[in-house]
């Protein structure tokens, strides 16, 4: 985090972000180890749910939320007077039923997987509110563009056959349309 901190300063107007994801490897630890699990059972059952529990979701609440508003603090800090703005995470996967060709995900680990996900995104939101940042939300308009979809509709690239050297992250398509959101909810353009 120094490089983009150092990056700011007092005439800085505005920030955006996204963060929280890969901290600690909590939530794509919890994507790797639920292909890992789902693979064991050849995407049957739900192996990650039985074996984690609570435990990713009880990570992103008492390591991911705490570091979440330190480095929203450290920003304003740095920037007083820039508008903050920090984002959620578009789907990852559709609310029920995955796609195991592309998301070696088991099929019962879906929802338990974008229960995470939730968890994760109201920490971010939460640590918006408690620093007075904004919080791009961006479940409602990121719905039916997860990492499952066809090419040209997903946002998100899924970990088999996608075309971003980095899986699980967002594609051109869906940078895009984060960046929309995140404008519009700003009220600027």
């Amino acid at each position: 985090m120094a490089p983009q901190l150092d990056a700011l300063s007092g005439d800085t107007q505005l920030v955006t972000m996204t963060i929280g994801g890969n901290d600690g490897n909590t939530f794509i630890g919890s994507i790797l180890s639920c292909g890992t699990a789902g693979l064991s059972t050849l995407g049957q059952g739900s192996p990650c749910r039985d074996r984690y529990g609570s435990s990713f979701a009880d990570a992103i609440r008492t390591s991911t939320y705490p570091a979440l508003v330190r480095t929203l603090q450290a920003v304003h800090a740095k920037s007083p007077t820039a508008d903050v703005a920090i984002l959620g995470y578009p789907w990852i996967l559709p609310e029920t039923v995955g796609c195991f060709d592309r998301m070696p995900i088991a099929t019962g680990d879906v929802p338990y997987l974008r229960g995470i996900q939730a968890t994760l995104n109201d920490a971010v939101r939460r640590a918006a509110a408690a620093t007075g940042s904004t919080y791009v939300d961006l479940s409602g308009v990121s719905e039916g563009h997860d990492a499952c979809q066809p090419i040209g509709v997903r946002w998100v690239e899924p970990v088999l056959q996608g075309t971003n050297p980095v899986v699980v992250h967002p594609n051109a398509l869906g940078e895009s349309r984060m960046a929309a959101q995140t404008l519009r909810v700003l009220h600027v353009g």
